[in-house]
């Protein structure tokens, strides 16, 4: 059986949350805009595109292209911020994505001005030279402002956990039941993910660094591969397995101890993927929200976010009861 879960207009404290991470967005483009409107006769029509662990130049570009590229990145962390936002499920705590997402809109647009700055009134852009205390400090001012997001963040009301229905009186002897589900991200995160790849890989090779194109595209199937699963309840246990047959994995019906249904809240796990949490065990967290937790007889607990997780809880339950 295979479900849907709706998604709930985004609740008031996920509204602020959503001010609390574009309004520094909006403030840091407003910021960088008035300063290319008063430095932009000064800067000449190349700039540094990369710099050295020392502070100097070893790749240049146009500058038109250096300021789309940094204007659209900081559109494209306030786009995809609110996007998530307002996507994610009630009861999953937005603190942790707000301050990163404010963290990276800072350390962004204080980089790029200390790069506009050390262009001004240059012929040459080899002769341009980051600053390295001021870099620094931009980094130090991108974590302070993250916490500080992270300070003025609601936490949504936790989300009722639902009780698994119990199953064991319906399951007769030598009779076969069958549980399938899905669990993944949304369609438009993998529209995102698939979008990312593709500019960052144009980039690259625009770039002229060919040889390095390899690595976008292995980030690429590696977050595909976990950006959905296929989670099977039978007789022989629990099954897992990715979009690209991998990763797969399996808990024999007679390891397993109990089942139950839990919330998972991925700022609690460290974020989304394969986690290893010393509190909560092994974990596959591709969303927040319910997901399909079993103990093992030996103590061990593994957890992974899956739709309608009650009923495969229920089923695993009245399995392992059965036998």
């Amino acid at each position: 059986m295979t479900s849907r879960t709706t998604h709930p207009g985004p609740t008031p404290a996920r509204r602020r949350a959503l001010a609390v991470c574009l309004v520094p967005a909006i403030g840091c483009l407003g910021a960088l805009g008035a300063l290319l409107v008063l430095w932009w006769p000064r800067l000449p029509d190349r700039m540094a595109t990369h710099f050295t662990l020392a502070g100097v130049p070893d790749q240049v570009g146009a500058t038109g292209s250096q300021v789309a590229g940094f204007c659209g990145a900081l559109v494209a962390v306030a786009v995809v911020g609110a996007v998530v936002l307002t996507r994610a499920r009630p009861g999953t705590s937005a603190k942790g994505l707000v301050a990163g997402l404010v963290a990276v809109e800072v350390i962004l647009s204080t980089v790029f001005a200390l790069v506009l700055r050390a262009h001004l009134d240059l012929t040459d852009p080899y002769a341009a030279r980051l600053p390295l205390p001021p870099a620094a400090a931009a980094v130090a001012l991108a974590l302070l402002a993250g916490w500080l997001a992270a300070k003025a963040c609601p936490e949504d009301p936790p989300a009722p956990a639902p009780r698994a229905p119990r199953l064991r009186q319906e399951l007769a002897p030598g009779t076969r039941a069958v549980w399938i589900s899905r669990t993944g991200q949304a369609r438009w995160l993998s529209v995102v993910v698939a979008s990312t790849f593709v500019v960052t890989l144009g980039l690259v090779v625009l770039d002229g660094d060919q040889a390095v194109a390899w690595v976008p595209v292995l980030i690429a199937v590696i977050a595909l591969a976990f950006t959905g699963f296929r989670v099977t309840v039978d007789p022989q246990g629990l099954r897992w397995r990715g979009r690209l047959g991998l990763p797969r994995g399996h808990v024999p019906l007679e390891d397993i101890a109990s089942a139950e249904v839990v919330q998972v809240d991925p700022s609690h796990y460290g974020g989304w993927g394969y986690r290893l949490s010393p509190v909560h065990g092994t974990a596959l967290v591709t969303r927040g929200g319910s997901a399909l937790r079993v103990t093992r007889r030996d103590g061990r607990r593994f957890t992974i976010t899956v739709d309608d997780a009650a009923s495969g809880a229920a089923l695993l339950e009245a399995l392992s009861h059965r036998a």
